[in-house]
């Protein structure tokens, strides 16, 4: 496992021929997938609709008769002769009262060939039961005793329904007395095959309203059976029909699947549809559709593994394309990717070749795709690689001639100092202290100002170069100027980049004081203000017209003693702080020119040297 890991980490044709071969199985398996997703939902959907459309017939057609026996109950409860003779019943027995009850039950009789199917009409009150039956022979002899009827269910339920229609199976007296079992396997419909459905309704006097007794219409339950017996899928599944009190009315339950869970006959709170369940831990279809004339439900279960059988025939075949495909994914991603790392093995050859040192190797390819691209470009890069390599050698020679200038420059400025310095102590010896004091200042100057320290320097430090400038100009000049220094002690600390000051006091002072003998002043101000360091430069000269304005800001006019433009210090001070900082001029022919320079307020980066 760890040697094909390694081989696939390593090897670029073994992971592009994995990709290629999972991108041709990949769509497969997911057609696959799809095509049997797609077939088990059109199955199931066929087999939901072409039941739920049977089951919509099967209960049209008992709806049908059982609208048929409330047709005949409608006819006998409004009608006169039969209204009028009950109310004569009394329990005498006389000569009127026989008379009554043969009128009755001719009329009960005569409704029996309304309706196919019609077993038996009975009248049932406190002082009376009237029955007229076309084929007792199918009944129980006890499915008309009044005292037994009167205890059981439908009875009480009619009697609460206030004339509406009661619908449910005559129940067996006789299993109810001995506990006969007809719920054994094979037989699970034995025992209701004989007996009657049952239709009840209150019976009310005509003229009054007040209760006359009960009427029953019984119909022979081969006419429901015959009707629910179409009902057959043909998947093995289990079907019960009860009425709205749960009286199994038909049942079909081969593998006693409503026995297991009795609950799935009215569990759902829905008068129609279908959902799944589980029965046994296998997933059943239920589809249960439930009449509005009689409340009689109608609930089928049909297992899923016998839905979906035709579906294993897709499955198969599926799974077989799958296993051509793959096979020839194989040889296929085989084939191409050794073709396309052949060149690549013959590039990694030369790169080898090169790795070694020969810069002298080239590919020949005539190629235009990305292999040839590639193979061109390494030619041009061995080519290039040759070139470098030259390059670098007199580079390397150059740089060491380089070194050796640097060395000799690093000496000249150390000689300088120390020649200075002897002619300065030459001057003390002489006594000429003036002279002494003003190569002081330009050592010192010098020294700063060649210094190879960071870019920004204390502020305290640009002060003090700028004085040791303005003492060596003022020597020049005899003194014809004075600097004054207005500087906030808690801005000393604060950075600024080196030559900002002297480059804009030496423009003053050019600028603006050089036509004046005498009673110059530049005064230079530093505050602190809002987070940020203020230096205003001003002086009483002429000022400056705004054409020389113009060439100062435009850096065609340069420092005499640094060689920096003022239009440098604009640009490096927007360089270090940002587009909104920089240099402002305040200049009027006459009245002198001040420069304000502003910047935000910061310590000097650590690290820096100041000789």
């Amino acid at each position: 496992m760890n040697r094909l890991r390694r081989l696939f980490l390593r090897s670029i044709q073994a992971r592009l021929m994995m990709f290629i071969f999972v991108m041709i199985i990949l769509p497969l398996l997911f057609l696959g997938f799809m095509t049997f997703r797609a077939s088990s939902g059109i199955i199931e959907r066929s087999v939901t609709l072409n039941t739920a459309e049977t089951m919509d017939q099967v209960l049209d057609n008992i709806e049908f008769h059982l609208s048929g026996m409330e047709s005949v109950a409608t006819d006998i409860i409004f009608n006169y002769t039969i209204n009028s003779n009950l109310r004569k019943m009394a329990g005498r027995f006389d000569e009127e009262e026989i008379q009554a009850v043969n009128e009755i039950k001719a009329l009960l009789t005569k409704q029996l060939s309304v309706q196919d199917g019609i077993e038996s009409v009975f009248l049932i009150g406190d002082a009376y039961f009237l029955v007229s039956s076309s084929n007792t022979n199918r009944a129980s002899p006890q499915d008309h005793v009044p005292e037994l009827m009167k205890r059981q269910d439908w009875y009480r339920a009619t009697s609460e329904r206030g004339g509406k229609s009661y619908f449910t199976i005559v129940p067996d007296q006789a299993k109810a007395n001995d506990g006969a079992d007809a719920d054994k396997p094979g037989q699970e419909n034995a025992a209701e095959r004989n007996r009657p459905i049952r239709m009840a309704r209150l019976f009310r006097d005509i003229q009054t309203g007040s209760p006359l007794g009960l009427l029953g219409v019984d119909m022979d339950y081969r006419v429901i059976d015959e009707i629910v017996s179409r009902l057959h899928s043909g998947y093995n599944s289990s079907l019960i029909l009860i009425d709205e009190d749960g009286n199994t009315i038909y049942k079909r339950d081969p593998g006693h699947r409503f026995a297991a869970a009795a609950s799935l006959a009215g569990e759902s709170r829905l008068a129609s549809g279908d959902d799944q369940v589980t029965v046994d831990g296998k997933r059943m279809l239920r589809i249960f559709r439930t009449s509005k004339l009689s409340g009689w439900r109608v609930v089928q279960l049909i297992p899923y593994s016998e839905i979906l059988k035709p579906v294993l025939v897709i499955k198969r075949l599926t799974l077989l394309l799958v296993l051509i495909c793959l096979a020839a994914a194989l040889i296929m991603a085989a084939f191409l990717s050794s073709r396309l790392m052949k060149p690549l093995r013959n590039l990694v050859g030369l790169i080898k070749k090169v790795q070694h040192g020969d810069l002298d190797v080239r590919l020949d390819t005539i190629r235009n795709d990305e292999i040839g691209y590639l193979s061109k470009n390494f030619n041009m890069m061995t080519a290039r690689l040759k070139e470098m390599h030259s390059e670098i050698y007199r580079e390397q020679e150059l740089k060491r001639k380089a070194e050796l200038s640097a060395l000799q420059a690093q000496i000249q400025p150390h000689f300088l100092y120390n020649t200075l310095d002897s002619i300065k102590w030459m001057a003390v010896i002489r006594g000429e202290q003036q002279i002494s004091d003003m190569i002081s200042a330009l050592v010192n100057l010098l020294r700063n100002s060649v210094n190879l320290g960071n870019e920004t320097i204390p502020l305290r430090k640009e002060i003090e170069n700028l004085k040791h400038y303005i003492h060596i100009q003022q020597m020049r000049y005899c003194h014809s100027f004075e600097m004054a220094y207005l500087v906030a002690e808690e801005a000393l600390e604060y950075g600024i980049p080196k030559l900002i000051l002297q480059p804009l006091v030496e423009n003053a002072l050019f600028h603006g004081l050089e036509a004046m003998e005498s009673s110059g002043l530049i005064a230079l101000e530093v505050m602190l203000e809002d987070g940020h360091i203020v230096c205003r430069i001003s002086d009483n000269g002429k000022g400056m017209d705004p054409g020389l304005l113009k060439d100062v800001m435009a850096g065609r006019i340069l420092s005499r003693f640094s060689g920096i433009s003022v239009k440098n210090v604009h640009e490096r001070l927007q360089l270090h702080y940002g587009t909104q900082y920089g240099l402002e001029f305040r200049s009027a022919e006459g009245a002198g020119t001040t420069v304000i320079v502003r910047f935000p307020a910061a310590l000097p980066k650590e690290g820096h040297r100041i000789a």
